[in-house]
């Protein structure tokens, strides 16, 4: 039952993850990233525990979400980072 319900709750994390880190500019910026981050851990999670295997679902999603999001970065780059730019005192 979790293996059905979990996956929901993926969707949402990738856009808190990088909000808490980033801020909402950052969030906005990186927007692109976040649902293909998203489904691609939910996806395979649902798959993986409800026809595979309960006790890999989180390892299984994780390394297939790291692989789609290097092949996505490859091809799209993020405006700015939303990270505060630091200047030096004087």
């Amino acid at each position: 039952m979790v293996g059905r319900q979990l996956p929901l709750f993926s969707l949402i994390v990738p856009f808190w993850v990088v909000w808490a880190f980033a801020g909402w500019r950052g969030m906005i910026g990186g927007l692109a990233g976040g649902p293909g981050a998203g489904v691609s851990f939910a996806v395979p999670q649902f798959v993986i525990s409800n026809f595979i295997n309960p006790w890999i679902v989180d390892v299984g999603a994780s390394l297939i979400c790291m692989a789609c999001l290097i092949l996505f970065l490859k091809v799209w780059q993020p405006r700015e980072y939303g990270l505060p730019r630091l200047t030096a005192a004087r």
